[in-house]
């Protein structure tokens, strides 16, 4: 998204002789990345399904977790960060306990730990893990849902999905600002199915004679 952004950005200026200031947020290039999800959802109401999930960080204490209620996300690498994901967990006893004092002997141990870790984290509910974590920071979010997340990211005001009144579609734009632009504002609404059926085909070499006749005859949606 940064590279589009700035490729946008160094075109305006060749056109203009102006330079400008480029916004670009990671959430919305993650929501870029799911547009398909994400108009699907605006157009039908059809939630996207969890389809699991599993660590793959560098150590025990990196990877998802069921909680009370809601998943949480962990990425707790670094020697500090498990130290303060004890505290938090009120575990203490992992910073001295000869299984868990050392990356190391943590990874060794890794089922016990996880074991423990999942265990603790059951007693509270994501939303509130995610707020003392993060409190004393520790890595960690909520795993949200597609609809969570989005409106999430409506309460920021960045107008990232924009509602085509025309084309009755809700549907996502650009994951960046340039210079004080608060919102990306699509030119036109989609075109229609068919719409630039003609347009495509006269490029292509037909004739109108010819593009009617596969109109008539249903070859051309």
């Amino acid at each position: 998204a940064a590279g589009f952004a700035i490729s946008t950005a160094l075109y305006q200026r060749e056109r203009t002789g102006l330079g400008t200031f480029i916004d670009v947020s990671m959430l919305e290039t993650a929501y870029a990345l799911m547009s398909s999800a994400i108009t699907d959802y605006s157009a039908t109401g059809n939630e996207p399904k969890q389809r699991g999930n599993a660590a793959n960080g560098r150590s025990p204490g990196a990877g998802s977790f069921e909680c009370r209620s809601g998943m949480i996300s962990l990425g707790v690498n670094e020697e500090h960060q498990f130290r303060a994901l004890a505290n938090v967990l009120k575990c203490d006893h992992w910073l001295t306990d000869p299984k868990f004092a050392d990356p190391e002997k943590r990874r060794e141990h890794e089922t016990e730990l996880v074991e423990e870790m999942s265990k603790r984290l059951a007693e509270k509910s994501a939303d509130v893990w995610e707020e003392e974590m993060l409190a004393s920071d520790v890595p960690a979010a909520k795993v949200r849902t597609l609809v969570e997340s989005l409106a999430m990211s409506s309460e920021f005001g960045r107008s990232f999905l924009y509602e085509d009144l025309a084309a009755t579609m809700t549907y996502p734009t650009l994951p960046f600002r340039l210079g004080e632009e608060a919102a990306n504002k699509p030119s036109c609404s989609p075109p229609r199915h068919g719409e630039d059926t003609g347009h495509i085909l006269s490029n292509l070499g037909y004739d109108e004679a010819q593009i009617e006749a596969l109109r008539n005859d249903d070859v051309v949606a």
